[in-house]
């Protein structure tokens, strides 16, 4: 029987008009792949995630899945979502396949382009246009990304573009140096120095910096053809499901994890009621920048970060699914559950859309009263 956390369970927050359960799904069969996406509001006054499932691209035909579970507003989740694939695709150490790299490079620059004044501006006008209702970025769209020449990059939002300069691109270099992260079958993990990375970008003074108390997680799943990188900030997760066993791909960033709390209190934050300042709950975040400003202080070292940790397992053929998704869900549901409920209903109905079985099991989740 699928087992709840809680005897109540509520996925999101108030609402008077009762939950939304409209859904927003995507399926695809694809470079040996079989994806299904699902996503809902439920009681949440607005819908601030977004999501990628790129099933091939590249070369060597990679494929790119994302969560971005956003928070103070939805522009800073869709920002990402709309661009990452071709901000990393267009990365140098893309291009070598160094993937842990340009999976750390990439999230950094997303921060630098929310710094960037032009930026700012683009996305402040672009606010006002936003849907209720986020449409899942896949292959069947066009590109949203391009590099003009050396100096210039065009970034996409809600149908608009901008073109911006980088002339002193700080994530352009090719440093061999060592950063810390984490690898799930023991790799060490060689890449350049963390503090190469921070991103320099003209100070936004303007009166109102869309990214100052907005950001988003980034969960992202890379798969190549011998290994799966997970890309993690935030508190979003994924998980394997392989002999029978859920794993769980990467940490969620919360004030509660020793590493992250110490960062924390070391840059001079404060946390209260679990969150840092009494306002945000997780520790890494794209976006955020109110607190990424602390003077003296190196990007890695603020109280929130948006570099994040990577993991790399081999990729085998005992490997039945993963499972991505933001808290709201592994708030409601046990992981090992989750996969079972999953792959029971792939076993009872092989050929049962994915998303389908994502759906039913939102419905079961989501609490019909507030």
């Amino acid at each position: 029987k699928f087992q709840f956390k809680f005897s109540k369970i509520i996925m999101g927050a108030n609402s008077s008009h009762g939950p939304i359960l409209s859904k927003t799904v995507y399926d695809k069969e694809n470079n040996g792949l079989r994806i299904g996406v699902c996503e809902m509001q439920g009681w949440r006054r607005t819908m601030e995630d977004a999501s990628i499932a790129v099933s091939q691209f590249g070369p060597d035909n990679t494929s790119l899945f994302g969560i971005f579970d956003g928070h103070g507003g939805g522009v800073v989740s869709k920002f990402v979502a709309t661009n990452l694939k071709n901000v990393l695709v267009n990365h140098p150490s893309f291009k070598t396949k160094k993937y842990e790299q340009a999976l750390i490079e990439s999230f950094l620059k997303f921060d630098e382009f929310l710094k960037n004044k032009e930026v700012n501006e683009f996305l402040v006008k672009e606010q006002n246009c936003i849907s209720e209702t986020v449409k899942i970025n896949t292959e069947t769209k066009s590109p949203l990304l391009e590099n003009r020449n050396q100096n210039s990059i065009v970034l996409k939002y809600q149908g608009d573009c901008i073109e911006i300069n980088e002339s002193e691109s700080s994530n352009n270099n090719n440093n061999e140096n060592n950063y810390n992260s984490t690898s799930a079958d023991g790799d060490e993990l060689n890449n350049t120095d963390q503090s190469e990375y921070y991103p320099h970008s003209e100070k936004d003074d303007s009166n109102y910096q869309i990214a100052r108390e907005m950001g988003t997680t980034a969960n992202v799943v890379l798969l190549t053809k011998n290994h799966i990188y997970i890309s993690n900030v935030g508190d979003s997760l994924s998980v394997m499901f392989k002999n029978g066993k859920a794993v769980k791909l990467n940490q969620e960033h919360k004030t509660t994890l020793r590493s992250e709390y110490e960062r924390i209190q070391k840059s001079g934050g404060h946390i209260y009621n679990n969150r840092i300042e009494g306002k945000l709950n997780l520790t890494r975040a794209i976006g955020d920048l109110i607190f990424k400003s602390q003077p003296g202080l190196k990007f890695y070292e603020q109280s929130v970060t948006a570099f994040p940790e990577i993991t790399k397992i081999k990729r085998t053929d005992d490997i039945s699914f993963i499972v991505m998704a933001c808290d709201g869900v592994w708030d409601c549901v046990e992981e090992q559950g989750f996969c079972e409920e999953i792959e029971k209903n792939i076993r009872m109905n092989p050929k049962k859309k994915l998303s389908d079985i994502i759906a039913e099991i939102f419905d079961k989740l989501v609490s019909k009263t507030n």
